[in-house]
């Protein structure tokens, strides 16, 4: 036996030295190339093992990847490695500015993609040293600076010191550097890219893209490193952003001049909107206070805050000169230039909340409490409500007692602040559902007449600050806001029954006293109910859940140290169509049996609340080692599907959001957070209609995502960064072109080159993509227009139209508008309509109304392609009922007929359905040439895919294009002959 296992373990090892050889051998065949660096702490420096750290270096490493090479790092200075790329001792050099094509004489060529943006600089010694009233003295290296667009940037950075600056040229490497630490001249300019080694205040000038330099005779290894960085950026779009992280605030001579001769700053900031700004004991308080704090000290200057009643009484010191700053502007330029202020940059985002009565519905028209004299009420609040349902106060407090007391319907709080005011005003008749009304910026107000100076310090002031500082700053606030007395206290300090049966004998206070007791005993039960039980479902409340789910925590350490405790907050689908549809006591009643029934066969739920709608279920979950949370919601939809309503049964899913309760002792603010993560999860998943979402760090980063691609979205358009990209369709017989699918490709300044992967669902989601799709077809017509009276061959180019133009108010209205704006044929443009965009066909109006369309948008002038086909349930219920002229047929029907000769007989039956119906049938996805010749053996004569064409732009298909015509040209002579 311990011989056969010797012999086992021998020929283990002997497969296992093989394996490491060849994967050796395999790494020793990939081309080295050598590459030049600067080391640089944060962009790529050499640790003491041996590796390599940096962003640089991790893109470096993913384009050496992407383009199948092994890369050599060589350590130099910035001159040293021109030189030696020059003399071909190095294959390429990242970093280099645009412009900069020749080395001594010695050509290079650069790449075409920019890696990201570097900031050129002047490197200054500390301001004491120049204030001897003689010109500056600025060296730099000749061959490294292009002069011509730097002289502007430079001119306004030393515009306020007095006698000028010369710069100084040097055609030695290294030499600027030398003179500067010898003391000959007072600064040197240079980048952040490639940071010379000099310690010095640095002031920024402005920004160029860098490019990867390469020796001319590597074209191949240029090509190569392009294909391969245009994938990356595809894919990793943040990278020139990321780049740019970590640069340091800075300030110009003639800035650290005039912040040496400021004493002070005197502030002012809103009035009583704890925890946001407050004063205690005449010391400001609050948010806006804290971030104060952070400024003053960045600046060395102190921060004087006034007090003020109101905000009326703030813009009017500020009007006669009492104050220099307001700190809690708003980010508005037309509200700046009412208060005769300029504004920075915003530091801050407000959102604000509507505030209503508890439990009382808002009447058709309510009337509206507003703030006099705020930005809000006459941005949002005054466009929004007609005046004869507006109604007007000094104060937030004050709106908020109109709304308690029946004078108002509700008002508009900042989020930050509207718990707090409910809570410590004794509003409890008031209530908020947390859901964003409006949001504006909060930036620094100046007077308009302000030294320039002030402005560009504040700027860049409030600019870096710390995103980190300021969400710990209103973090810290709102955890720490002080919990408003009970009622039971109150009542306690109030004892009118006991202090008047003190007047009368000892029977009567007892009975008295006794009364009281009984009344407060039942008063305070009452309220509780109120507060802890959810009317009428009998369900407790989040008021409830929040603190006894942290005990329940507790006891349950065994299970949270197990990793099997979870939060998960359920909401049921069309509940508030059951609710406007249904008896609200049958309702009611049918909840409580499908809870019931819930608890029986999912013994799971330690507890649970209801949100004040009843909308969602709130529950503390200990599920055993061999269940998930996607199982538990799988077994759940599938034994608890139908919801009884009287004697009417009808089904019901769920959308559940989970979160995992960490393995370590958690308190009450960490509890909060929890929650937050769990709705973000629910939210999620109503979003993407799955019934399971559980919260992670990956759907953390793609839903800040999405809030980046949406901020920017509308701007985008505006700016034409989206373009059109064209995949040739093509006669398989021929292989020429015969038309083109235009596809869409975001390039953002911000957010880099975006494949349509990225946006189009959340666009879809959000109903962006209606415009998107407008701005696409309008795009394609002016191409085709263009060709058009260039006399040149176009071909049909098909536009995507979204499901959602199918309901849209007005859209053939605006379809004949767009076409009208060109003159072309019929058919210039073919609108490509998948069949899950009719997913209701099912009636007889629906059939109706989509024929409708369709027909018309034909009349027009416009063809019409089914897109997809075969993906769908109603394909040929459309066929039947919709005039198409073109029909696609979707990729996964031709790589089913290549494995399986029953799919092939049904692909072939497709083909000759469309012929037969007078379609031009169109097979996209097409591969390989096995593919093709499949399809011409089944009769597809027109097809799309990678084989024949990818996605390109504009200028590359139109070269494609002319080049095929050109070909067919020169054929025509030799075919007469």
């Amino acid at each position: 036996m311990r011989k056969r296992l010797a012999r086992w373990g021998r020929l283990l090892c002997s497969l296992c030295l093989a394996l490491v050889l060849l994967s050796g051998s395999a790494l020793a065949e990939r081309p080295v190339v050598r590459v030049g660096y600067v080391d640089d702490s944060y962009l790529m420096t050499q640790n003491a093992d041996g590796t390599y750290k940096g962003v640089l270096y991790n893109f470096l490493e993913m384009v050496a990847a992407y383009a199948g090479v092994e890369m050599v790092y060589v350590q130099g200075g910035i001159s040293e490695n021109y030189t030696r790329l020059a003399n071909g001792e190095i294959d390429m050099l990242p970093g280099v500015m645009a412009g900069r094509t020749t080395h001594k004489g010695k050509p290079f060529i650069l790449s075409k993609h920019s890696m990201s943006e570097t900031t050129l600089q002047v490197a200054m010694r500390d301001h004491k040293a120049i204030d001897n009233g003689q010109k500056l003295r600025i060296g730099y290296y000749a061959p490294s600076v292009n002069l011509a667009p730097l002289r502007p940037w430079l001119e306004h950075q030393m515009e306020d010191y007095g006698p000028g600056y010369e710069l100084v040229p040097f055609t030695v490497p290294g030499q600027p550097d030398k003179e500067y630490m010898a003391g000959n001249i007072d600064g040197v300019i240079t980048n952040t890219m490639h940071p010379e080694p000099v310690v010095s205040d640095t002031y920024s000038l402005l920004n160029e893209k860098t490019y990867i330099a390469f020796s001319p005779e590597d074209t191949e290894l240029a090509r190569k490193i392009d294909t391969a960085m245009e994938d990356v950026l595809l894919s990793v779009p943040d990278f020139s952003r990321t780049l740019q992280r970590q640069l340091e605030v800075s300030f110009t001579p003639a800035e650290r001049q005039y912040l040496s001769g400021l004493d002070k700053l005197r502030v002012a900031i809103s009035p009583g909107q704890r925890p946001y700004t407050w004063f205690e004991n005449g010391e400001a308080r609050g948010v806006i206070a804290d971030i104060l704090e952070l400024l003053s000290d960045d600046l060395g200057v102190s921060m004087e805050v006034e007090e003020y009643d109101s905000n009326k009484e703030m813009f009017q010191a500020f009007a006669n000169g009492e104050v220099d700053i307001i700190a809690d502007f708003n980010s508005d330029p037309n509200w700046a230039e009412q208060h005769q202020a300029v504004i920075t940059a915003p530091y801050l985002q407000l959102n604000y909340v509507a505030v209503t009565r508890r439990n009382d519905p808002l009447p058709e028209h309510p009337m509206v409490a507003c703030v006099r004299g705020h930005h809000y009420t006459q941005e949002f609040v005054e466009p929004r409500c007609p005046e004869e349902q507006r109604v007007y106060f000094n104060t937030v407090k004050a709106c908020l007692q109109a709304v308690s007391k029946g004078a108002a319907d509700i008002t508009y709080e900042k989020a930050l602040t509207a718990q707090y005011d409910i809570a410590h005003g004794d509003f409890y008749n008031l209530t908020t559902t947390g859901n964003v009304e409006f949001t504006h910026g909060v930036s620094v107000a100046l007077h308009d007449n302000v030294d320039p100076r002030l402005l560009r310090i504040l700027n860049k002031a409030v600019t870096h600050l710390s995103e980190d500082k300021v969400e710990g700053i209103i973090n810290k606030h709102l955890i720490n806001q002080p919990h408003p007395r009970s009622l039971g206290e109150t009542i306690l300090r109030n004892p009118v029954a006991a202090i008047q049966s003190v007047l009368v004998g000892f029977v009567v206070l007892a009975l008295v006293l006794g009364g009281y007791l009984l009344l407060r005993y039942r008063y305070i039960r009452k309220l509780r109910r109120l507060a802890y039980i959810n009317e009428p479902t009998g369900m407790h409340t989040l008021n409830w859940f929040q603190p006894f789910a942290l005990e329940e925590i507790e006891k349950r350490e065994k299970a949270r140290r197990q990793g099997r405790l979870w939060l998960a907050i359920m909401g049921a689908q069309r509940f508030m169509f059951m609710k406007e549809s249904y008896d609200f006591e049958l309702l009611v009643a049918g909840i409580r049996k499908l809870i019931e029934r819930a608890h029986k066969l999912f013994p799971y739920f330690c507890m649970e609340a209801a949100n004040a709608e009843n909308t969602s279920v709130y529950a503390l979950c200990e599920l055993p080692p061999d269940v998930t949370p996607e199982s538990l919601v799988q077994d759940m939809q599938a034994q608890i599907s139908h919801i009884d309503i009287g004697a009417v049964r009808t089904s019901i899913n769920f959308r559940t959001g989970f979160c995992q309760i960490p393995r370590h002792s958690i308190k009450e603010a960490d509890f909060t957070k929890l929650l937050e993560w769990t709705m973000l999860a629910q939210d999620e998943a109503n979003k993407r209609d799955q019934p399971c979402i559980v919260y992670d760090n990956t759907l953390r980063d793609e839903v800040m995502q999405q809030q980046q691609i949406e901020h920017y979205m509308h701007k985008a358009l505006q700016n034409h960064e989206f373009q059109v990209w064209l995949q040739p369709k093509y006669d398989i017989r021929t292989h020429r072109t015969v038309g083109a699918e235009a596809l869409v490709r975001w390039h953002s300044p911000e957010l880099g080159l975006l494949p349509p992967g990225r946006f189009v669902k959340l666009f879809e989601t959000n109903g962006f993509v209606v415009d998107l799709d407008y701005y696409m077809l309008e795009q394609v017509l002016r191409i085709q227009q263009l060709r058009c009276d260039q006399g040149k061959r176009f071909v049909p180019i098909s536009v995507n139209q979204s499901g959602l133009h199918i309901s849209e108010e007005g859209y053939l209205d605006r379809m004949r508008e767009i076409l009208a704006k060109f003159d072309l044929p019929r058919g210039a443009v073919d609108l490509e309509i998948t069949e899950t965009a009719f997913v209701d066909y099912t009636t007889q109006g629906s059939r109706t109304n989509a024929t409708d369309i369709v027909r018309e948008l034909q009349q027009m002038g416009y063809l019409i392609s089914m897109d997809d086909f075969c993906t769908g349930y109603s394909s040929i219920a459309m066929l039947r009922n919709l005039p198409m002229d073109i029909m696609k047929i979707d990729r996964s029907m031709l790589l089913a007929a290549e494995e399986d000769p029953r799919a092939e007989k049904i692909l072939r039956y497709v083909i000759n359905m469309g012929d037969a119906l007078g379609m031009q049938v169109l097979c996209e996805g097409i591969e390989t040439l096995s593919q093709e010749q499949l399809l011409l053996d089944n009769g597809c004569f027109y097809g799309q895919g990678y084989l024949f064409g990818k996605p390109m732009q504009l200028d590359d298909f139109l070269a494609k294009l002319d080049a095929e015509d050109a070909a067919a040209a020169r054929q025509q002579p030799q075919l007469a002959h």
